[in-house]
């Protein structure tokens, strides 16, 4: 990943990974080696790692049709357990870093989980919050609500995500955010295929957003994960 520069570590590589291993499908077999593999393994079960990474290392080797990811099935049953009835906008963070890859290590994982609503216009840093909330939803017992918690953002979100922002990262996370919601018609794909094609490739999305910066997998990965432009 060029975008990392001096913050490439062993957790980077393992998020990279697992960003990749989301959006390659049945092309697994082209971009992981046995020794990806290897590594994965050696991170997902040391216990001394992170568990946010620990698990998305297991979620890489199950994407990459590695049956190792099983042995997981332990620690994604005691995350589980862990998982409070309620998060405010406080714990929301941690909450969506482990729910998220256990949604995909557990086909039968069923959110009980109660978002409590928040003010998303308090400062930038709530906004962040109630836009990773509607991204997420689907990590809540009470995510069909969680449009309506947040409406005061809608209009804001619906202007980003037809392209009226100098920054492409609020412009994708705003669409990824109002996908499958009764403002997804102001996502203008046009406007985030236009955006695909930088440095090194012409499948990937500039830091910048344009078309000699740097490749960033970050965003290309947010432009994947809402449908705009899938790969």
């Amino acid at each position: 990943m060029p975008e990392l520069d001096t913050r490439n570590t062993e957790e980077s590589r393992i998020n990279a990974t697992y960003m990749v291993s989301q959006m390659v499908g049945e092309n697994h077999d082209k971009v992981s080696t046995q020794r990806t593999l290897d590594s994965l393994y050696a991170y997902a079960k040391d216990e001394r790692n992170p568990l946010a990474m620990r698990l998305k290392a297991y979620v890489a080797l199950k994407n990459f049709k590695d049956t190792r990811w099983e042995s997981s099935d332990g620690i994604v049953k005691q995350v589980e357990q862990s998982f409070p009835k309620n998060v405010a906008s406080d714990g929301l963070a941690e909450y969506l870093s482990l729910a998220e890859p256990v949604a995909v290590l557990d086909s039968d994982f069923t959110p009980t989980t109660m978002l409590v609503p928040f003010n998303p216009l308090t400062n930038e840093q709530t906004e962040r919050l109630a836009t990773s909330a509607m991204i997420t939803r689907y990590l809540f017992g009470n995510g069909s609500q969680i449009p309506e918690y947040f409406s005061d953002l809608s209009p804001d979100l619906c202007a980003w995500a037809s392209g009226d922002s100098p920054y492409v990262q609020q412009t994708l996370l705003a669409a990824d955010a109002l996908t499958g919601t009764e403002q997804s018609s102001c996502i203008s794909r046009p406007v985030i295929k236009k955006l695909f094609g930088c440095k090194n490739s012409t499948q990937m999305i500039a830091i910048d957003g344009s078309r000699t910066g740097v490749c960033s997998l970050t965003l290309t990965y947010y432009a994947y994960r809402s449908g705009a432009a899938p790969l």
